[in-house]
């Protein structure tokens, strides 16, 4: 009897076709889109620059908005964006009083460390 329980389970379980995780090449991206390609600058409380990772394969660009108006994705390859991007790492070298030039988009943008962000 037992025997024949745990065969019918291991058939049920073979029927339904247990899988691991899922592995497609869309990932666990915080952006389900391209995003926006525009946001008010004055609305603009904080930049996150997250670069591609193994869960996730695109570069995102996520804005905090003032006021708790919440977060919004922006699309990377906006010239709106890339502006806002070269005024976040301007604003940030003038935090740190540096002396050195700004750090140039591209180099930025295939930065392979963790996510970052700038108020």
């Amino acid at each position: 009897m037992k025997t024949t329980a745990a065969f019918v389970l291991l058939a049920c379980l073979m029927a339904v076709g247990v899988k691991g995780q899922d592995r497609s090449s869309k990932g666990r991206c915080f952006c389900a889109d391209k995003g926006a390609n525009m946001v008010l600058v004055k609305n603009i409380e904080k930049v996150e620059i997250i670069p591609p990772s193994p869960s996730c394969r695109k570069h995102e660009i996520i804005v905090t908005l003032k006021n708790g108006a919440g977060r919004k994705c922006m699309n990377p390859e906006s010239k709106f964006t890339q502006n806002v991007i070269i005024k976040a790492l301007e604003k940030r070298s003038q935090k740190t009083h540096s002396t050195t030039a700004s750090v140039p988009l591209k180099s930025t943008m295939t930065s392979s460390a963790a996510p970052t962000s700038f108020k």
